[in-house]
């Protein structure tokens, strides 16, 4: 189901957004009553395009201190030449 959003609700909402989302809803933001993005489910196991690359995996643990960000751009920085 497609529903047409302000991009103010969005900015006030994208926590319940990003839930809705989550169940299967799309949505279609507006600017000034112009349609600007569309904000719907993303699933990464299926990307038979190749567009999505793993960089960094946290679901298995990882590093328990972290990581710091600084590290994290300059990794980013690089990946992407």
């Amino acid at each position: 189901m497609l529903k047409t959003i302000s991009i103010t609700y969005f900015r006030n909402n994208v926590s319940l957004i990003a839930d809705k989302v989550a169940k299967g809803l799309q949505f279609i933001v507006t600017r000034h009553s112009k349609p600007v993005f569309r904000v719907q489910l993303v699933d990464v196991d299926d990307d038979d395009d190749g567009s999505w690359e793993m960089i960094i995996d946290f679901t298995e643990g990882g590093k328990t201190e972290g990581m710091r960000a600084e590290d994290v751009l300059k990794l980013l920085k690089k990946i992407d030449g």
